[in-house]
């Protein structure tokens, strides 16, 4: 879960890309840095699109869907008393944290491919939670490649909560031009 200070960070970032300061290669490196998060891998090579597409767009869609998604985990479980989370009144005992069913350990990607859009590309697939417990907010990220595999983006796919053995039907945002190849990064 992110902090304060990583969403500060993460925002300050994501402004220094928008400015052109940091290219999107820095910018996926620090916000993994600042996030803390890896994963297993597995690459699956992909056909490129035809299609081009608006490149600062998609950068724009991939920084507000990223922050959408750290900030509603961050709120949602900072006010969720049942997690022990909220502040007990004077003299109360704090209830000691739930432990909730994790997404890495719960979910599993089922089947993944890659699909070209009208202007853009994205990868869908199906997942199952195959614990016996609701999985909130799972977030399932895939890093993108170019020919000579080289990083060029980060995208993610996630939902509010998959009840217990329920499948999601997910996709991505959208995937950098140039990207011909991809791996799952992380359940997280």
């Amino acid at each position: 879960m992110a902090t304060n200070e990583q969403l500060d960070e993460l925002a300050r970032l994501g402004r220094l890309r928008e400015d052109g300061v940091l290219t999107e290669e820095e910018f996926v490196e620090q916000k993994r840095a600042i996030l803390c998060t890896q994963g297993p891998a597995f690459i699956v090579p992909v056909t490129p699109r035809t299609s081009g597409g608006s490149q600062a767009l998609i950068a724009g869609i991939l920084v507000v869907g990223t922050l959408v998604v750290v900030l509603g985990l961050w709120t949602s479980q900072a006010s969720d008393p049942a997690r022990g989370l909220s502040s007990p009144a004077s003299g109360e005992a704090q209830a000691a944290p739930v432990p909730a069913s994790s997404p890495a350990t719960c979910i599993q990607v089922l089947e993944q491919h890659w699909e070209n859009g009208s202007g853009y590309s994205f990868i869908s697939g199906t997942a199952i939670n195959n614990c016996d417990a609701e999985v909130k907010y799972p977030q399932i990220t895939f890093n993108g490649f170019d020919p000579s595999h080289a990083l060029i983006d980060t995208v993610e796919a996630a939902i509010g909560a998959v009840a217990p053995h329920e499948k999601w039907r997910f996709q991505t945002t959208p995937i950098k031009e140039g990207a011909t190849s991809y791996e799952l990064k992380e359940i997280s």
